[in-house]
């Protein structure tokens, strides 16, 4: 029975050494959360003033589309 041998490496074949730089994910912290809280409060507010208006009289509609109060919901749901 034979063996074959494998050349030695000196290093992994994707090994960038100190020339990579090392990016994180961006912080979700207690200020982004407020801004967040705040967007999906005037969305709702401003949807339950056009849907079951206040004294007669209709509430402001807020000018924040469904997309940007489902990603706020979104990232307030997972922080």
């Amino acid at each position: 029975m034979s063996t074959i041998a494998a050349p030695m490496q000196d290093a992994l074949p994707f090994d960038f050494g100190s020339d990579v730089l090392v990016v994180s994910a961006p912080v979700y912290d207690e200020q982004a959360r407020q801004a967040d809280r705040e967007l999906c409060q005037r969305y709702f507010i401003g949807w339950c003033g056009t849907a079951f208006p206040v004294d007669g009289t209709r509430a402001e509609c807020a000018e924040i589309t469904l997309a940007d109060f489902q990603a706020a919901a979104r990232r307030l749901a997972e922080g």
